[in-house]
């Protein structure tokens, strides 16, 4: 029974994030999201959630979901939302912590930041208006 429950809960949250994902116009793909990059010119914000993390689903709900966010990322950044469980973007991403956020050069793909755990939109603003 636990282990029904355990996978009807990570079911809902698989399709939460893919919803996020969706109604939020991120890309799912690295492949995808550093070719649009280079297109535009824009640096990658990949943001690495897991299907049981409950800070990440308050980063989702509480920040990146905030309009003013939301238009500053999408201005300046190439949105991309990764599963830390699933294989499409590089290893060199890894992180045993989620959320995890890297921010990435459209130029040469290397780490220009990366932001560990939950932070609040008031950080994370801030944290978005230093990289611009």
């Amino acid at each position: 029974m636990k282990r029904i429950l355990l996978a009807i809960l990570l079911c809902i949250n698989f399709l939460y994030s893919q919803d996020f994902v969706d109604k939020f116009g991120y890309e799912k793909d690295y492949k995808v999201a550093i070719k649009k990059a280079k297109e535009h010119k824009k640096d990658i914000v990949m943001v690495i959630v897991s299907d049981y993390c409950s800070w990440c689903d308050r980063l989702k709900e509480e920040v990146l979901s905030l309009e003013y966010t939301d238009e500053i990322l999408k201005k300046h950044y190439i949105p991309l939302m990764v599963n830390s469980s699933s294989d499409n973007y590089p290893s060199k991403f890894d992180s045993y912590v989620v959320p995890a956020v890297h921010f990435v050069s459209f130029k040469d793909e290397s780490i220009i930041e990366t932001v560990l755990g939950f932070n609040n939109n008031y950080r994370f603003y801030e944290i978005i208006e230093a990289k611009k």
